[in-house]
């Protein structure tokens, strides 16, 4: 038997998935990186970048897969539903998710390491 879901059905639910796990990270600045934002969880691990002047964010790549893999999306209903979810989850309107591709991995160690050096 086959089960026909629509694209708001599917939006619904991945956005409720993401703020399960994802909807109370925390903002925070850093010093060295003074032209981003972090999005940290509880364990002050880094979870997204964001960098108001070119309105890109960051997404980690484990997520963005994670959220492909469970939900069988393509890279580009997956960047549509994050540009949601920031926006009604974050209040980051008009912004481009993208996949950190671990890229920023050492940049969000640092950051992490740092707040956790203030705890």
């Amino acid at each position: 038997m086959d089960i026909e879901v629509n694209e708001e059905q599917v939006y619904r639910v991945v956005i409720k998935w993401l703020n399960k796990y994802f909807g109370n990270l925390r903002p925070v600045e850093h010093n060295t990186y003074s032209e981003s934002l972090f999005y940290v969880d509880p364990k002050n691990k880094v979870i997204m970048e964001w960098v108001p002047e070119h309105e890109d964010v960051w997404v980690d790549t484990d997520i963005w897969l994670m959220i492909e893999s469970i939900f069988h999306l393509n890279e580009m209903d997956t960047q549509s539903i994050l540009e949601v979810w920031l926006r009604d989850t974050y209040g980051l309107k008009d912004v481009r998710p993208s996949s950190d591709s671990g890229f920023y991995e050492f940049r969000w160690k640092k950051v992490a390491d740092g707040l956790n050096k203030k705890n």
